[in-house]
């Protein structure tokens, strides 16, 4: 080997085993993890919105159906049918999103919605819609 790369070698031996490169090692582990948190908060809000958005639009074009026609049936086959590996489209998921506009179409949705609703951190304080009976883990 060349007596440079043996050098070059022995330095980073010497820096691995510093303290100031484990104090460098540890602030890119967290830089890494709080990056991968604000991924996954970036990608839940947008879901949100995107659900909420869905539940809106079914609302208006529910509207204009004949009761009984299946509306949400056959919504959910053709977005499966648009969307296969798309998992989220069942019909009953369909009515959760249009609960879930039903219940913060009063409210902005933004970062944190939670921090925008009245009493928040008092149960009981957002009146629960009908349509949210059947599914408390949505309810805040």
């Amino acid at each position: 080997m060349n007596s440079n790369i043996k050098m070059s070698l022995a330095e980073n031996t010497d820096k691995a085993q510093s303290a100031d490169y484990a104090v460098w090692l540890q602030s890119i582990s967290n830089r890494y993890r709080q990056s991968q948190i604000k991924a996954s908060v970036a990608v839940n809000t947008e879901m949100l919105k995107f659900y909420f958005g869905l539940g809106r639009d079914i609302i208006v074009l529910e509207k204009d159906q004949p009761w009984g026609s299946g509306f949400l049936k056959r919504l959910s086959l053709d977005l499966k049918t648009r969307m296969p590996k798309s998992e989220c489209f069942s019909p009953t998921n369909l009515k959760y999103m249009r609960c879930f506009y039903k219940l913060y179409a009063r409210y902005s949705i933004s970062h944190q919605v939670g921090g925008q609703l009245e009493g928040k951190g008092k149960i009981g304080a957002v009146a629960k819609p009908q349509c949210f009976v059947a599914v408390p883990f949505l309810y805040l």
